[in-house]
């Protein structure tokens, strides 16, 4: 026993030690204990229950190591969880080695330490429990004092002496544990001849505590190494000494909720244990595989895939463990199946599902199937040395005792034999008689003789010693040696054949030798060891499994099943018997003991256990034969499927309750969690490297403002070494609470993108610095610039540390591997740390050197692992897995690794070394001195374990996938894979063409060593847990045996759903197929909880495939299956984002770049980039807005040529059968693709206010609203430097002094700033106005010219600014201006000393002296008519924009250009209808002049672009919004900024100059739609300024795409046009009579027959606005008359008035009593008195009162008068209903009134004495029976929306303070109202209903603005259509948002068509008419209605897809 660094413990003092702290530790856990139960009024019970808890544990395994197993008596529920936590740390306690000098530990206490081992013998995570400080501590002090002093009284530990250094591992970049199975902390020999720790035999004591912290420090100990034995010398190894110190949880973090723990993580605090992650679930299925193989086949079909695609669709993954399904009688050359059963069952105890684990907080299923059968026992891979040997010695001892008997029975048989018989004839008769009796007992007794040694030779036979010691040998190379039972393949090497003639001889040979061995084992056990013991050789699998899964589940209600068949009338003599009942009479009676343990199984629930009752026929179990056996499989597959489900829902529920609920921070933490938990688990591993983790300190604790790099080639442990860094640097910060984020590039999906990494570090730092997440940008130029403003937030209370590890697995996508994207200077309390390889192909650490210098103390190298340092973690690794290795052995690795000198060699080495025993030959355990090599090693050994077809695919399947494949997806690729299936089906004699999942799970198990389990897509994949190891898989599998294509192809196919399902795929001998039952990967899952349906997107197919298609070179399959398939895009776009779509696209381009159908959506996706990625749904919208004329278009002109876009084509078409709601827009009616494209730069946080870019054109100057000044580089789009305090008040920004200056212009102050100092160097702050400000470069003099006094003055800029002259224009200038305050325009920059000044509205400019003040040139335009509008200048030219004042259309701008010299005119750069030059940019070189030309109306601007020598004039771009500030120096670089943006978008026009001119947009829109009533097919669209007449067929067909009839010339500019049905009546001949302005004819036109009708002369027409005449009938025009106060109604066919209708007010008896009676009401109303303060009142007089109440009667006669008045006033606005029958009209009054249109008459008044009555915002119903508006009533000062029976005249119902209330709608019943407020809500309210208002928030693009929206409440109330910026359909019933389409421009009318089945729309610059339909659920939710009637093709119903 070793207890320090080189102590022994001599064996008997040893066994002292271990007796004495186990009596002393089990009284005080009984006392502890015995406490915690009398603290549960159970104090007569507990003392007694706590000693049968800890004598319950057998005396072996407490004695041994020191090992506790306390088990909760069953009885106390309160104390389950108490227990649980206790266990897990108080069951193993082992030495420490105590490395102190004795007075160091004179005055400590003796010391416990847990040891936390997980199961596969690595070091678990402490933290995911909860410890119980309590215990720990009271045994810490109770058991300390005792043994202390015993031990030193007793004399145990003397003469100590000096105490060793500290030496230990390093961490490799390898694996998440180095080290393997352990069951010991303490070191133990790792040679024959003694190592390192057992050259001294100095006594120290040992360290015994639970320790909560500090590494010990001692001093070195210097030994020598030679062959034999190690040297650890005093300077060289800074290794710690191998002992295991896990700190346990502090008080505080026991009591952290999962909430605390996700916060804490995401705040930045890495020492927060990881809670368990819920992404997978394991449910294990324990049978004997013989009698249940027809539900086991039933399962595989019916069950399995259930479960599995269920959990799919929460996101998790369910590894189902179904180990005996096809392994029936199949035995395992390595005999490793019992431990894979066994090692499954714990794998299911650590996940957080379904699982045996009592200790996790999750729920469990076990499907425990048990019937007649019991099973077999099974013989022990490995046996204690001892237990063996006392096992051998009683054989041996049998085995002579039966030898010596039998040659006693030989001997008395000889001696018979030789017995001679008497001589006969001397004897008598009666002698003779009795001789012959004699001979014939003789003979008798001889014979049985032989027969007793014919049976006893032949039970020597079985007890031959040689049996055992053939097949177990002593392996001494595991601590305590054990005897490992050998391969078959040693005696029958035909078990591995494949051919069943071959390995069925074998395998039965192999059965009667293992019962054999088996029956030793069983009869010399029981005389050998304790019943405990020998009950183990007599247990079956079954039960094995079952009491692992019962004692992982101890209580845990719920958490195991049970299920049992029952054979009615079983006939045993039936051949079929055996399979479903036991023979053996000792089997049935631990059947029956097992099956009562079960009944009795407390934690057991009834619900769990059920038992089938089934009828006997002589085939057994025949489901096809008998419908009572089928229908048994059916009901057991329902009820496991029913509970498993119902356990998964509460775990799903639970992680919803655990997980952050806000969506940023929920998909953060999926991401960071992977991180973390990484982190941590290769800190745990690391050990040593003390002098790079001092220089990492020293770093941290520095003034740098530089990051720190870290590499070292593969294999040296810096992975670990940063991680280790990571998890420390909080602790080594003094007096600050550092955040701490780290990355680990590559061990997720999202973490090799660069742009990804910085998106969650920026979200990170948004929550960490409380900071609103949901503004962290998406692209990637935005994240560099709020990556660089969000590390500002560290303050020095709060520093920051950023670790990013392994930034060569960086992808190359934005150049990231130049780290162009850090920035270069770091500010304060900032710290990052990079780590790479040092490998010249990633670049990284070149880039980092010349990116920051090559300074030596910013780089640190990770070196070489010395040798004695080697030796020294080799010895620690054995001695933690409890292993040992002989001298040879040892030294072999010892020598190999001096050619190869890295930790993961040495690790790679060390796990090779765990499969070597003693016997090992030489030649088997030779090392290669290379890791790829030492991994190829390893795969051939599983090749030959495993079968090399199914390594050899499995593995490579694992390779070639993008990021691993999961156990699920790896046990479905085999069984796609016919080159395995092939050879399975053969050896496993398969029913089902799967893979069985044994196979794949003991794989699994036994690649642990070099795969790891890494989170991607949110599922858990294996990946190489090495890049060396994947190469090593790379070269061996897919480059030399299969070809990597074939990998590839096949994962495609697996993604893509082939054969998912019950499809069937082709076998070699089968070509119809069989089903393979594998993942159908279905794109998305729709989940219904709680009434809402979510959708759960299957990421791992979305992900994957493109990857796989490019890879195998199916580029047609990529196209058609993923980049132009519209389902797959949707799914990816709503699931990942608009990003990684480009990611794809930019992949594919790169392979096929002139591939036309993917250049083009690229372009659609990047024009659509700013709403797709706002809502992902809009998708079939967006494409097909931009696409569908373009795509209609495409026609072949010969019938064989090909399409140009031929994959786009089958993309519309799938568009219009969307999965789900979309628009599908009729034409094209948003910017289609083909112009230039801008990139997005993002890095302020409000709207930008002023721009200006430097002299070369490479950098730009930007204020902002959020008061910041930025320096952008324009070709990485990075913010350089950013200026505080300053920029919003900017007006006006420019750069000078060779770009060295920043000047700002604001209100009244105009300030100079150094650009590289931040400073504000000078202000003029003199100003009584705002100054414009320009430039002048080569004399570098400042011009600030004050707008509202005309007063120019110059500052030199290099003399302080100093004045050099002010000066005013004259009159004679002034007299220029039309209107002279604030209308001065001058040009930014100087030619020479001239600047160009021009006021607005002007017809001429001039050129001013900026040194004397003096006008030099006059430049006149060249049309009089003009107005200037802005100024550029060039070093040639002045350039003068003008608008023609009085030319609205046609050309209503121009340039006007004049040379500098001289200041003659050139020429005149003419423009086009659609320019609006508002402000004018002239390039450096003076080529071409620009402008943002923008639109109010449409909301849109254009980049116009003039060539000054040619004079092309072009537009070359257009996006939404109004640019209100541009800028350039050169095209390459074009900046504009939209009013209330807080983005730059960045244009590139030098390609686009030079391309011919794209098409003009229309000038004129769509002003008006009408639908026809008489046939609903139709629109009819009026266009602006009086233009074509457009006839459009809505329905779905061909024709909806265009118009079919289009009018031009129809109406002069002043005529109006009024359209009901295929009527146009022209009110035409404008003119005026007297003072009156009439319309004196009309024409009838038909749209249908194209012709006129009549025109009827000599009409009386008053005119109004267009929208106010109505055709009631096709003879009849309503209009209002010349003083709007009456409604005319014109008779068409005269030409004369019809009839009048007027307000009719009923008169009211009026005298001075009724009025001053009436006034008197409504000031009681009124309540005057409450303006009065109560003092007031009491102090008020009666005089004064009365004085008051006259005076208030007085205003109230007043008020009541000038009411009455209104009733004169003329009509404001009118509704009419849907049924032209009613007009509801408002006069700017209190009151409304309703007309009848039938009965020619004023029915009703509206009236409201509190409010004023509009129509503003206000809807009607389709009978007019009620109308809906809103109100203020200005009494109570409160809004209402107010609900009218018109019919009636009163208010049915109103809502209180509805404030900004927009836009109303109403159903035709009036039972539903929908109306939509300013701050983005609507409001659904059924007035005839209790609790009927519904408020839901909308969406985020929702924008609500007075006279600017529209609501249409259609289907009865159930559906509603909301224009509020984007037009929106809603589903009343839920509340809930069906479809949205985004406009790029303003739209100008909008109409329903079709009765409420289409949404027909207009835009500004377009005569097109949209007809907008909602896609439902894959069918077109319109129903086309009425005929064809403008003589259209019949085709044109027709369906677009045709």
């Amino acid at each position: 026993m070793d207890v320090g660094y080189g102590r022994r413990i001599h064996p008997h003092t040893e066994q002292k030690i271990i007796s004495h702290l186990k009596r002393k530790l089990n009284r005080r856990v009984e006392k502890r204990l015995a406490s915690i139960y009398e603290k549960s009024d159970q104090k007569s019970k507990a003392k007694a229950k706590v000693k049968e808890v800890v004598q319950s544990t057998p005396m072996s395994r407490r004695s041994s190591n020191l090992v506790y197993d306390l088990k909760q008596p069953p009885k106390f529920e309160k104390h389950r969880d108490i227990f649980q936590r206790y266990n897990e740390y108080g069951d193993r306690v082992v030495f420490t080695p105590a490395n102190k000098r004795r007075s160091h530990l004179s005055n400590q206490k003796p010391q416990l330490q847990p040891l936390n081992l997980s199961t596969d013998g690595t070091r678990a995570d402490f933290g995911t429990l909860d410890p119980l400080p309590d215990i720990r501590a009271s045994l810490n002090e109770d058991v300390n004092e005792e043994f202390d002093a015993d031990q030193e009284d007793n004399g145990v530990f003397s003469d100590v002496e000096e105490g060793a250094e500290e030496t230990g591992g390093t961490g490799t970049d390898d694996q998440d544990e180095m080290i393997g199975r352990a069951a010991s902390g303490a070191p133990v020999n790792t040679s024959r001849e003694g190592s390192l720790y057992s050259q001294h035999s100095r006594k120290v004591k040992p360290s015994l505590t639970f320790q909560e912290g500090a590494e010990d420090e001692s001093e070195p100990l210097k030994e020598d190494y030679s062959k034999e034995q190690a040297v650890v010398q005093r300077p060289i190894s800074p290794v710690p000494t191998p002992h295991i110190v896990l700190r346990p949880m502090t008080r505080e973090m026991t009591r952290l909720s999962t909430q605390d723990k996700h916060s804490r993580i995401l705040k930045g605090t890495l020492d927060t244990v990881c809670p368990h992650e819920t992404n997978n679930a394991c449910l294990y299925i324990s049978n004997t595989g013989i009698d249940t193989k027809w539900e086991l086949r039933y399962f595989m079909t019916e069950l399995y895939p259930q479960l599995k695609e269920y959990c799919l669709q929460h996101n998790c993954e369910l590894r189902i463990y179904d180990m005996h399904w096809a392994m029936e009688n199949m035995p395992f050359d390595n005999h490793s199946y019992l431990n894979n059963c066994i090692t499954a069952v714990e794998e299911c105890q650590k996940t957080r599902a379904v699982n045996f684990v009592i200790f996790d907080p999750c729920l469990s299923e076990l499907a425990t199937l048990t019937s007649g059968r019991y099973g077999s026992s099974t013989l022990p891979a490995t046996i204690d040395a001892e237990e063996f040997e006392a096992i051998f010695q009683c054989l041996t001892n049998d085995h002579e005792k039966l030898k010596g008997h039998i040659e006693s029975l030989i001997q008395e048989q000889r001696e018979l034999d030789e017995e001679k018989e008497p001589d006969k004839a001397d004897l008598t008769e009666e002698e003779k008689a009795s001789v012959r009796k004699k001979a014939q007992a003789k003979r008798q007794h001889n014979i049985q003789l032989a027969q007793s040694i014919m049976a006893s030779e032949k039970d020597l036979e079985l007890i031959k010693p040689e049996i055992l010691s053939y097949w177990y040998r002593k392996d001494e190379n595991v601590i305590p040696a054990v005897y490992r039972l050998q391969r078959i393949s040693t005696k029958f090497p035909d078990i591995n054949k494949t051919d069943p003639k071959k390995k069925g001889p074998a395998v039965k040979n192999w059965k009667e030798a293992a019962e054999g061995i088996l029956l030793i084992l069983q009869k010399y056990s029981k005389q050998t060891q304790e019943e405990s013991d020998w009950r183990r050789y007599e247990l079956s699998l079954l039960e094995m499994e079952i009491q692992a899964g019962i004692k992982s589940n101890l209580f845990a209600p719920g958490r195991i099943c049970w299920f049992a068949k029952q054979f009615e009338g079983i006939n045993e003599s039936d051949e079929a018997a055996k399979d479903f009942m036991e023979t053996d009479q000792n089997r049935k009676v631990r059947m029956v003991e097992l099956n009562e343990q079960l009944r009795n199984y407390r934690e057991l629930p009834k619900k769990n256990r059920e038992s089938y009752g089934l009828d006997w026929i002589k085939e057994g179990f025949a489901p096809e034969q008998l419908r009572n056996h089928m229908l048994y499989l059916e009901k057991l597959v329902d009820r496991i499927n029913s509970l498993v489900k119902e356990s998964l829902v509460e775990l799903f529920e639970e992680e919803k309750l655990a997980i952050p609920t806000n969506p940023y921070e929920k998909e953060l933490y999926a991401e960071v969690i992977q991180h973390v938990t990484f982190c941590q688990q290769r800190a745990r591993s690391f050990h040593g490297r003390q002098q790079l983790l001092q220089s990492i300190k020293e770093y941290l604790r520095s003034d740098s403002n530089l990051p720190l790099t870290i590499y070292g080639r593969s294999g040296m442990g810096r992975k670990s070494l940063v991680c280790r860094a990571a998890r420390d640097s909080q602790k080594w910060y003094q007096q600050a609470s550092p955040a701490v984020v780290f990355r680990s590039c590559g061990i997720t999906s999202a973490s090799q993108n660069i742009r990804l990494i910085l998106q969650s570090i920026c979200t990170q730092l948004a929550i960490i610095y409380n900071r609103n997440p949901a503004l962290v940008p998406t692209g990637y130029r935005g994240l560099v610039n709020d990556f660089s403003d969000k590390i500002k937030y560290a303050s020095s209370e709060r520093p920051l540390v950023i670790v990013i590890d392994s930034l060569d697995q960086l992808t190359e996508e934005h150049d990231s591997r130049k780290l162009l994207w850090m920035p270069k200077v770091l500010p304060k309390h900032v710290k990052v740390i990079f780590s790479c390889l040092p490998d010249d192909k990633f670049q990284v650490l070149d880039a980092a050197k010349k990116y920051w210098g090559s300074e030596e103390a910013n780089f640190l190298e990770v070196g070489e692992l010395p040798k004695d340092d080697a030796a020294v973690i080799l010895s620690h690794w054995l001695s933690l897995a409890n292993h040992t290795l002989t001298d040879d052995q040892y030294n072999t690795i010892l020598q190999v690794y001096k050619d190869c000198p890295n930790p993961l060699f040495l690790q790679c080495a060390f796990h090779e070394a765990l499969s070597w025993s003693s016997y090992t030959p030489p030649e088997n355990y030779k090392l290669a001195a290379a890791v790829k090599r030492v991994a190829t090693v390893a795969f051939a050994r599983l090749e030959r374990d495993h079968g090399e077809p199914l390594v050899r695919r499995a593995l490579g399947y694992i390779t070639a996938a993008r990021k691993g494949v999961t156990l699920n997806e790896l046990e479905d690729l085999i069984s796609l894979d016919d080159m395995v299936m092939e050879e399975l089906c053969m050896q496993y004699k398969l029913e089902i063409r799967r893979c069985p999942p044994a196979l794949i799970v003991r794989l699994k198990q036994d690649l642990r060593s070099y795969v790891m389990e890494l989170n991607a897509d949110g599922l858990k994949t294996m990946q190489w847990s090495h890049l060396q190891f994947h190469e090593a898989a790379a070269e061996r599998y897919l480059l030399q045996r299969d070809k990597a294509p074939s990998y590839h192809k096949a994962l495609a196919e697996y993604f893509t759903g082939v054969y998912g399902g019950l499809k069937k795929k082709p076998t070699p001998s089968n070509e119809e197929g069989v089903p393979r039952y594998v993942a159908t990967q279905s794109l998305s899952f729709q989940l219904e909880s709680a009434g809402t349906v979510s959708t759960i997107y299957n990421k791992r197919a979305l992900n994957e495939l493109p990857y796989h298609f490019i890879n195998s070179n199916q580029f047609d399959m990529l196209k058609s299956q993923c980049l132009c398939n519209y389902e797959w895009l949707l799914a990816k776009l709503c699931s990942c984002g608009i990003r990684n779509i480009f990611d794809d696209f930019y992949l594919a381009i790169s392979i096929e770049p002139k591939d036309k159908d993917l250049t083009i959506l690229l372009e659609t996706f990047q024009l659509s980039r700013t709403v797709l990625e706002k809502d992902p749904q809009q998708l079939g919208s967006q494409l097909a807005g931009r696409l569908k004329s373009l795509i209609m278009k495409d026609v072949p002109v010969a019938p064989a040529d090909p399409k140009v876009y031929p994959a786009c084509h089958p993309l519309m078409a799938q568009i219009s059968r969307s999965s789900i709601p979309t628009f599908y827009p009729s034409v094209t009616c948003l910017t289609p693709p083909g112009g230039a494209l801008a990139d997005i730069l993002v890095g302020h946080k409000g709207e930008i206010t002023a721009l200006a870019i430097t002299s070369e054109g490479m950098r730009a100057v930007s204020a902002s609203l959020d008061n910041t000044i930025k320096m952008w580089d324009l070709r990485s789009g990075k913010v350089t430097k950013s200026i505080s305090g300053v920029g919003k008040d900017v007006l006006q920004l420019l750069i000078a002094l060779e770009n060295k200056l920043i000047i700002t212009s604001e209100m009244a102050c105009v300030r100079v700033w150094d650009l590289e100092t931040s400073a504000c160097l000078f202000s003029i702050v003199d100003f009584d106005d705002y100054a414009k400000i320009a430039v002048s470069q080569s004399t570098k003099i400042l011009i600030c010219y004050m707008v509202g006094v005309n007063t120019m003055r110059s500052y030199s800029l290099e003399n302080n600014c100093t004045l050099i002259k002010e000066s005013t224009l004259e009159r004679e200038e002034t007299e220029l201006s039309i209107d002279r305050d604030k209308m001065l325009i001058i040009s930014d920059s100087t030619v020479g000393d001239q600047l160009l000044v021009a006021y607005q509205d002007s017809d001429a400019a001039f050129t001013q002296n900026i040194k004397s003040g003096e006008v030099v040139y006059k430049l006149a335009c060249s049309n009089e008519s003009s107005r200037i509008t802005s100024l550029a200048v060039s070093s040639e030219y002045f350039a003068l924009g003008y608008q023609f004042k009085y030319l609205k259309r046609e050309m209503p701008y121009a340039i006007d250009i004049f040379a500098t010299a001289g200041g003659a005119y050139v020429r005149t750069l003419r423009g086009c209808d659609e320019d609006n030059i508002t402000k004018l940019f002239v390039n450096s070189t003076g080529s071409h002049a620009l402008c943002a030309s923008t639109s109010e109306h449409t909301w849109s601007t254009d980049l116009a672009v003039w060539n000054m020598e040619t004079e092309e004039h072009k537009h070359l771009a257009s996006h939404a919004g109004v640019a209100h500030i541009a800028g350039l120096t050169t095209l390459q670089y074009v900046l504009t900024s939209s009013k209330g943006e807080n983005t730059l978008q960045l244009w590139n026009l030098s390609g686009s100059v030079i391309k011919p001119a794209p098409k003009v947009k229309q000038s004129i829109g769509v002003s008006n739609l009408v639908a026809m009533k008489d046939h609903p097919r139709y629109v009819v669209a009026s266009s602006t300024d009086n233009g074509p007449l457009t006839v459009w067929n809505v329905a779905k067909g061909k024709t909806s795409g265009r118009a079919v009839r289009i009018e031009h010339g129809l109406v002069d500019p002043t005529d109006i046009v009024v359209i009901r049905n295929t009527k146009a009546v022209i009110l035409s001949d404008r003119g005026i009579t007297g003072n009156a302005s009439i319309y004196q004819s009309v024409y009838m036109y038909d749209l249908r027959t194209k012709r006129y009708e009549r025109k009827v002369p000599g009409v009386y027409i008053i005119p109004s606005q267009a929208h106010e005449f109505k055709l009631l009938n096709d003879e009849l025009l309503m209009g209002l008359s010349e003083n709007r106060n009456q409604i005319y109604i014109w008779n068409l066919s005269t030409g004369t008035i019809a009839y009048r209708i007027k307000p009719t007010f009923q008169p009211k008896d009026i005298t001075a009593t009724s009025l001053n009676q009436e006034a008197l009401n409504h000031m009681k109303k009124r309540k005057h008195t409450a303006k009065m303060t109560p003092w007031d009142r009491r102090t008020e007089s009666p005089n004064q009162r009365q004085r008051r109440h006259e005076s208030q009667m007085e205003e109230e006669l007043k008020e009541m008068e000038e009411k009455r008045k209104e009733k004169e006033n003329g009509v404001e606005q009118f509704l009419i209903s849907g049924d032209e029958k009613i007009v509801v009209a408002s006069f700017f009054s209190h009151h409304l009134c309703v007309f009848d249109m039938d009965r020619k008459d004023h029915i009703q008044t509206l009236e409201n004495d509190d409010s004023l009555l509009h129509l503003y915002v206000a809807a009607l119903t389709n009978n007019g029976a009620f109308l809906v508006h809103t109100n203020y009533d200005e009494d109570e000062k409160v809004s209402y929306v107010t609900l009218w029976d018109c019919f009636e005249g009163t208010v049915r119902k109103r809502l209180k303070n509805e404030k900004d209330v927009c836009a109303v709608g109403i159903s035709d019943d009036a039972q539903r109202i929908l109306f939509g407020k300013g701050n983005c809500e609507l409001r659904i309210w059924e007035p005839f209903k209790r609790s009927s208002l519904r408020k839901i928030q909308g969406y985020s693009g929702m924008n609500f603005q007075f006279g600017m929206n529209k609501i249409f409440v259609l289907k009865g109330g159930s559906q509603g259509i909301i224009y509020a910026g984007d037009i929106s359909m809603w589903d009343l019933d839920k509340g809930t948002v069906l479809a949205v389409y985004t406009p790029d421009t303003r739209i100008s009318a909008m109409t329903v068509a079709m009765q409420g089945q289409l949404l027909c729309f207009g835009l500004k610059d377009s005569l097109s008419v949209v007809s907008l339909r909602l896609i439902d659920n894959k069918h077109d939710s319109t129903q086309d209605q009425g005929e064809n009637i403008m003589g259209e093709m019949t085709w044109s119903d027709s369906s677009d897809e045709d």
